[in-house]
């Protein structure tokens, strides 16, 4: 619909905009596997047009020269996320992965929801997942750790999330090892509390193109746990 040279989207399109503002950096590909049961492949594009050029979205060229969108400031006011982003922050490949790795975790039976946090702040999670496990709902934290961060930095975190009563657990993925055995080594030498809630999973082909989380390693109580065994 137009009005005075404006476009206000329809449901379908606010539809989408939600998705996009959920997964924060999504490319388009990705975005159709989400709704690809409500539409066909091209009709998704049209209306991703259609929105890019109402300034409701914006693209960019990812890895692999595939496009990604993400909201602008009128897309986000449309959005229930209102998760608007700037393409020139340092973190945007951190966020296509990010975006991709709850994908791929929300295709696991168990993971019923989950969405990116668009806040930022020292303290907020990556993004969360509402899970069940023999009947008993649970809320884990997602946070991806592309990069090593200060021991200070990790042990507040650590701190954070042993305190917060917002997260039954929280899930750190890796795409380095000298990363993940860092955390470990952290972790290590804490109080028990923290082993019961931190899981550290590392998945050395981790990019915005894969996520083999099935056939990750992952460290949990002090143990070694297989992806389906753990969840």
């Amino acid at each position: 619909m137009q009005t005075s040279g404006i476009h206000l989207p329809n449901s379908r399109e606010i539809e989408i905009l939600n998705e996009i503002g959920r997964l924060k950096v999504v490319s388009i590909k990705e975005l159709y596997s989400v709704i690809n049961s409500k539409m066909h492949y091209s009709t998704l594009c049209r209306i991703v047009n259609r929105l890019f050029q109402s300034n409701l979205i914006k693209k960019i060229k990812g890895g692999f020269k595939k496009d990604y969108v993400f909201l602008t400031n009128r897309g986000g006011l449309v959005s229930s996320y209102n998760s608007q982003y700037d393409e020139s922050e340092d973190e945007l490949f951190h966020d296509m992965v990010s975006s991709f790795v709850l994908l791929r975790l929300l295709e696991f039976k168990n993971f019923e929801s989950g969405s990116l946090n668009f806040d930022t702040g020292s303290y907020l999670s990556d993004g969360e997942l509402n899970c069940i496990k023999k009947g008993q709902n649970y809320k884990m934290a997602l946070e991806v750790e592309l990069t090593q961060k200060s021991k200070r930095r990790v042990e507040s975190k650590f701190k954070y999330y042993l305190n917060t009563k917002n997260f039954d657990y929280v899930l750190y993925v890796f795409n380095k090892r000298s990363t993940f055995e860092s955390y470990k080594r952290t972790l290590s030498k804490l109080k028990s509390e923290y082993h019961e809630k931190l899981i550290l999973l590392l998945d050395k082909s981790l990019s915005p193109e894969l996520f083999d989380y099935r056939n990750s390693e992952i460290n949990f109580k002090n143990r070694s746990w297989n992806f389906e065994e753990l969840f």
